[in-house]
């Protein structure tokens, strides 16, 4: 059993938004997306519609369904079908979410941490200076330190074209461990 840290450090609203992953995560049970397509589609209603297929990526509006559930407004959030655009807003207009490099920030529960979707990798300049571009995230959902080290676990939508839980190593001092490149930035949750 990992040594999982407490999440007094943390805000309602970010206990909230990991509460809406954990809890699409429960609901949908591994299950295939093209037997939750109804699931789907209100995970697109957060974003204000577009759903065409369940073939067109939906883990961003998974993001944006979980945290308009917690009840960020359109003001703090932008409420996207594309990671990008989400990541872009909170670094250069900060609201539920401030988008910083992941040497600046430990990731918490209810934070989210941004990855590369795509065999060309971008870093935290690239993701400010752009707002379209494939890339990935997913909601942190517990931290904690077991015999492989510091680690913070993240739930994303679309992953392996179901809702899904991923294991993310840390470095000793809290940070993403970010050896080959694969991930981008965090959303340090702000309210």
């Amino acid at each position: 059993m990992p040594n999982v840290d407490s999440l007094a450090e943390v805000s309602q609203f970010a206990k909230d938004v990991a509460a809406a992953a954990l809890g699409e995560l429960n609901r949908v049970h591994g299950r295939d997306e093209g037997d939750i397509e109804t699931i789907i589609r209100e995970y697109w209603k957060a974003v204000g519609g577009g759903f065409t297929s369940v073939e067109v990526a939906w883990s961003a509006v998974f993001i944006s369904f979980c945290v308009k559930k917690a009840g960020a407004t359109k003001t703090q959030f932008k409420f996207s079908a594309r990671h990008s655009e989400f990541v872009h807003q909170a670094i250069h207009h900060p609201g539920a979410y401030r988008g910083v490099p992941l040497n600046q920030h430990a990731p918490r529960v209810g934070d989210i941490i941004q990855n590369n979707r795509t065999k060309v990798l971008h870093d935290f300049a690239f993701a400010k200076a752009n707002d379209s571009y494939e890339s990935h995230s997913a909601i942190v959902v517990e931290k904690g330190e077991d015999h492989l080290g510091k680690f913070v676990t993240t739930i994303g939508g679309n992953e392996g074209d179901t809702v899904k839980k991923v294991r993310v190593a840390l470095n000793s001092d809290g940070t993403v461990q970010n050896g080959k490149g694969r991930f981008i930035c965090v959303l340090d949750c702000q309210i």
